[in-house]
C-alpha cells in the first residue's frame, strides 16, 4: 500500500477516513514521497496542488480513480 510504505504506518491503521496530517502525520516530504509512488504505480501525473487538495486517504483514491482509465469510483473508497 502506498500510504503505509511512504509513512511506515501499519495498514491496519489507516481507513478511508485517516487524516493525513493529524492521523498519519503526513508531512510535505511525505506528500512528495506518495505523489512519486502514486505516478509510478498508476501512470498518473500528480501536481503538488493535487495532494495539497487531499485531507483523508479517500480523497488520494478518488484523486488516483479520477485520473485512472478503466477504474470507477465506490461508494466506500
Amino acid at each position: 500500500m502506498i500510504i503505509e510504505d511512504a509513512t511506515g504506518v501499519d495498514v491496519e491503521e489507516i481507513s478511508a477516513d485517516s487524516d493525513l496530517t493529524d492521523d498519519l502525520h503526513i508531512d510535505s516530504v511525505s506528500r512528495i514521497d506518495i505523489a512519486i509512488r502514486i505516478e509510478d504505480a498508476f501512470g498518473v501525473r500528480v501536481e503538488e496542488e493535487d495532494l495539497d487538495a487531499a485531507r483523508t486517504v479517500r480523497d488520494i483514491v478518488r484523486f488516483v480513480e479520477s485520473r485512472t482509465p478503466g477504474t470507477t469510483q465506490t461508494e466506500n473508497s
